[in-house]
């Protein structure tokens, strides 16, 4: 059975107060009706003599480009950044406390830990381990 997190069983949707996709797809589509009608003068009818496969097709393609376009930002969204606010703050943070103090110890080790990840495009959410066992998260 194939457990990466793209096959595992996903819980049952929670209710919650946020309103429904269905009516956010409705108003999505009268929203593209008058696009639609603004720059062809017309709404989509059969028979307009377009080729519907090829633009459902070529409409397919985009979609499928704009779905991986998320997946990667997704997926990249753990990534450290040199200079980001978290590493200032990790930097701040370490820098109220006593030099060599315990606290400053275990800051200065965080932020080792964040600009290597940095250097080496590791995700947050990535253990790391070296050749004393586990160095990271």
């Amino acid at each position: 059975m194939d457990t990466t997190p793209e096959h595992v069983e996903q819980p049952m949707p929670v209710p919650n107060d946020q309103p429904s996709i269905q009516s956010l797809v409705r108003a999505d589509l009268e929203l593209r009706e008058q696009v639609g009608i603004a720059r062809y003068g017309t709404s989509l009818q059969p028979f307009n003599g377009r080729d519907a496969v090829r633009d459902a097709y070529e409409e397919a393609m985009d979609l499928t480009l704009y779905l991986r376009q998320v997946m990667e930002e997704r997926d990249q969204r753990h990534l450290p950044q040199h200079g980001s606010d978290v590493e200032e703050w990790i930097r701040r943070a370490r820098n109220r406390h006593e030099a060599e103090s315990p606290e400053w110890n275990a800051l200065a080790d965080l932020l080792d830990d964040y600009e290597h990840r940095t250097g080496a495009g590791t995700p947050l959410d990535v253990r790391i381990f070296g050749e004393h066992g586990q160095v990271g998260i």
